[in-house]
């Protein structure tokens, strides 16, 4: 399994206090938002995030959803520092700091996949490609591998968002 898909340490230096800055997170924050409000916005509970990254969006989902427990998550130690970085100097804005616990609860994640073995766009075969080129273990992943592998871990698919860039949140809950 490869350690991680994009190392935003290997293209820039982080601030004094430890961040890295992702260029998506600007794009993104407000549309991947515009899906998980529904589900998050006034709700208590617990949240795993997989592959924070720089640790942007944990922060400011966080900020929108001050009841829920995040736990962010990354195989990259730059990411893990920018992450907790990201925690301690936004401390201010999050009313009250949600604690990092034991992954529980949803999982969202976020991006371009296949559905039923195909692609959902060019541009997505495209970067497939163009991940494997690099890593052979790397790629666009198929829905319903993720769905069957979330089930065997507890978890049941249980919606398929269409998002901008031809990408997707996949909602995964626990099974009752």
């Amino acid at each position: 399994m490869p350690e991680y898909v994009v190392n935003f340490a290997a293209t820039q230096t982080a601030d004094v206090e430890g961040r890295l800055d992702a260029p998506s997170f600007h794009r993104n924050h407000e549309p991947i938002w515009s899906v998980l409000a529904p589900f998050l916005a006034d709700q208590s509970g617990d949240v795993l995030e997989v592959g924070s990254g720089t640790g942007q969006h944990v922060v400011e989902f966080a900020r929108r959803a001050p009841g829920i427990r995040w736990q962010p998550s990354d195989l990259a130690a730059e990411h893990l520092r920018s992450i907790d970085a990201w925690r301690r100097t936004s401390e201010h804005l999050l009313a009250g700091a949600p604690h990092l616990m034991r992954p529980d609860g949803r999982l969202f994640v976020y991006g371009p996949f296949k559905r039923g073995g195909e692609h959902t766009s060019p541009s997505n075969a495209a970067f497939d490609a163009s991940l494997r080129h690099g890593n052979p273990e790397w790629g666009v992943r198929d829905m319903d591998d993720l769905g069957a592998l979330a089930e065997r871990a507890g978890l049941r698919l249980t919606e398929a968002v269409p998002m901008p860039a031809n990408n997707f949140v996949l909602v995964f809950t626990r099974r009752a």
